[in-house]
């Protein structure tokens, strides 16, 4: 989701999470699901797992289960500051896309 990563490339928070927690396989609902998880947590920034399960209603996945997106929106509101559009967290924890990307096949490959 381009419109959401920092101009040097750093990944949102919300990517982020969806990245290190593993809620992204083939990459078929991820721009959805990511973009709905950036809006609900603007109105939502504390929510509980039942909250986060039915805010992603009627997003389809069908090769994560949604534990591992669930886990994604949790840490990412945990990451989050829903007033600020772009800087949301200090930049030691930043990761490129590039980055993420070696984590996600990584991670495809155990």
């Amino acid at each position: 989701v381009e419109g959401l990563a920092e101009a040097d490339g750093s990944l949102h928070p919300v990517q982020r999470a969806f990245v290190e927690a593993g809620a992204i396989q083939c990459g078929f609902c991820t721009p959805g699901m990511i973009l709905r998880t950036v809006a609900f947590l603007r109105k939502h920034p504390r929510p509980t797992d039942r909250e986060i399960a039915r805010s992603i209603e009627g997003n389809l996945c069908r090769c994560t289960g949604y534990e591992n997106i669930i886990r994604a929106v949790a840490e990412g509101a945990r990451q989050f500051d829903p007033h600020s559009p772009w800087e949301m967290e200090p930049a030691e924890h930043k990761i490129t896309l590039r980055e993420a990307e070696r984590r996600a096949r990584e991670r495809s490959r155990t």
